[in-house]
């Protein structure tokens, strides 16, 4: 049954206070293991991830240990961004 949530998502530790705060409608979604190996593949793209971490990612994806929860965005409820002019705050309701 799809829920509609809202999530925070925060910047990384770069020095800004970056954020944003979206709703939509989630579910859970479980990828074929073809949709499986697109999104993660065998190989880690990045140097900082070892090979071995993306065999279990996938592995664990394939077996159901692992999900993907997928968000249909309906708004951007409000948003602190570093690069932007003005944020957009509770009842500027940006879509």
């Amino acid at each position: 049954m799809p829920i509609l949530p809202s999530c925070v998502v925060l910047g990384q530790n770069d020095g800004t206070d970056a954020w944003v705060s979206v709703r939509g409608t989630a579910e859970v979604y479980r990828p074929s293991v073809e949709e499986t190996d697109l999104m993660v593949g065998a190989e880690s793209a990045d140097g900082r991830v070892p090979d071995w971490v993306m065999t279990t990612v996938r592995e664990r994806m394939i077996s159901g240990k692992r999900c993907v929860i997928r968000v249909a965005l309906d708004e951007v409820f409000a948003a602190r961004l570093p690069d932007a002019d003005d944020d957009v705050r509770p009842g500027d309701h940006a879509t």
